[in-house]
């Protein structure tokens, strides 16, 4: 169990897992934004936060400019990812 006091940084990765596994609110300030700055680092991506207001929501985008795929160097591609519906 990880104690109330814990700086999420300070945690293991599999612990910041298990922890927000359990949900989170907007008062685990930190938690969940931990979880997308190491996401981001292990891309070699840049993060830009949305939106972190709601219960067990964080919305950010992931710009992952520097993963290519073998023969898709001038192929632009958008990667889009939710739960709800999406009207174009």
């Amino acid at each position: 169990m990880v104690q109330t006091n814990a700086r999420p940084q300070d945690v293991h990765s599999t612990i910041l897992i298990e922890k927000l596994s359990e949900g989170w609110s907007p008062e685990h300030n930190g938690w969940p934004q931990e979880l997308m700055r190491r996401f981001a680092g292990q891309l070699i991506a840049t993060t830009e936060l949305l939106d972190s207001s709601e219960e067990n929501v964080l919305q950010f985008m992931l710009s992952i400019n520097n993963i290519c795929l073998r023969g898709m160097n001038a192929i632009p591609c958008l990667v889009l990812g939710g739960s709800q519906n999406i009207d174009f």
